[in-house]
């Protein structure tokens, strides 16, 4: 635990020294290192540290061992199980294949990040803070997946369908639970007003209540049963409706245009969310609605305290990189341990 609330302590040292008049270079600079500090802490990790770890190395083995056409039959998506035997043909080092799984996994996000967030070193604040950051080390199919459709948000601003569909394809290929994602292409035609989120708040009720019947729907296409049972997440859909309201009163509810894709995506996994109480797998799906966070957060703030309010960043920066700091410590899932 050590490990994390230290690099959590750094980088929000760097969000201090970026959030004040700091050259565009050094807040560059200071984004590159924390990059590098995740990638490290994330790439050479022991394989004790995310709860699948060990599954996926012990996976990786038996896949290394099969013939190309029997490993294309492992009970795993055909991308992900592509990447394990291609490495596994040159090497049966289960370091590499968590080196390149981190490369493939936090790259995109950070490249993401530099192209989209106003705020480069509190973007990785709030990637740490909602515990996504931890949670990349563990289940690393569906982040993958996630990975990928970073690259997709640019499709949905253009309206470019048949792109868009190209690369939820290709994520599906490393989890087939990123179908769900095509819901962002759509979503994006809502109007954010006063009575959609009242609508809105209605159908999360509905969807909390009827989590029995949606639970035997997707189990009709799901490789693994999910089981019934309140498993909590209650946290989590008070967190995503608070930032949902938040961020509408402080625009007093006119979200600027750069922002409202990323909010209405946030507001569906609002909506979503209270599915988890009946059957807590389904938290892992919210994932992919989530994300967005990383960078309506700090893009908020930015825009919240433009010209003559400029002055409010870093007290606003402070308070939530400590709310987000308690998030984080109870998310720990385990300690941190280095490659042996």
């Amino acid at each position: 635990m050590t490990v994390y609330i230290l690099t959590y302590i750094v980088i929000t040292v760097m969000v201090v020294v970026s959030s004040t008049k700091a050259s565009i270079n050094l807040r560059k600079m200071l984004y590159r290192l924390g990059m590098l500090i995740l990638f490290f802490l994330s790439a050479f990790r022991g394989v004790s540290v995310g709860a699948d770890t060990q599954n996926y190395c012990d996976g990786f083995h038996k896949i290394r061992e099969l013939s190309f056409v029997k490993a294309m039959k492992f009970p795993w998506e055909q991308g992900y199980v592509l990447v394990n035997w291609l490495i596994g043909y040159f090497t049966e080092d289960e370091r590499i294949l968590l080196v390149f799984l981190s490369i493939v996994i936090l790259c995109p996000i950070f490249i993401w990040i530099k192209n989209e967030s106003l705020s480069l070193c509190m973007s990785l604040i709030v990637f740490m803070g909602t515990g996504l950051w931890t949670n990349s080390m563990c289940v690393l199919r569906q982040w993958c997946a996630i990975a990928i459709l970073t690259f997709s948000y640019r499709y949905i601003k253009r309206e470019n369908f048949i792109r868009f569909l190209a690369l939820v394809f290709v994520a599906a290929l490393f989890h087939r639970t990123a179908v769900i994602f095509m819901l962002a292409y759509f979503v994006r035609k809502i109007k954010v007003t006063d009575i959609n989120l009242i609508l809105s708040g209605m159908v999360s009720v509905v969807l909390a209540i009827s989590g029995k019947f949606w639970l035997e729907v997707l189990n009709r296409f799901a490789r693994i049963k999910a089981q019934q049972g309140f498993n909590g997440g209650i946290s989590m859909f008070i967190f995503l409706w608070m930032c949902v309201i938040v961020i509408y009163m402080c625009f007093r509810g006119k979200i600027p245009s750069e922002l409202q894709l990323y909010y209405k995506i946030l507001l569906l996994a609002a909506v979503m969310q209270p599915m988890a109480f009946t059957f807590s797998i389904w938290s892992r799906v919210i994932r992919y609605f989530t994300i967005p966070l990383i960078i309506l957060i700090p893009n908020s703030i930015c825009y919240l305290t433009k010209s003559y309010n400029r002055k409010f960043r870093l007290p606003i920066n402070m308070i939530v990189c400590m709310l987000l700091f308690v998030w984080f410590w109870k998310s720990i899932p385990e300690p941190y341990a280095f490659m042996l």
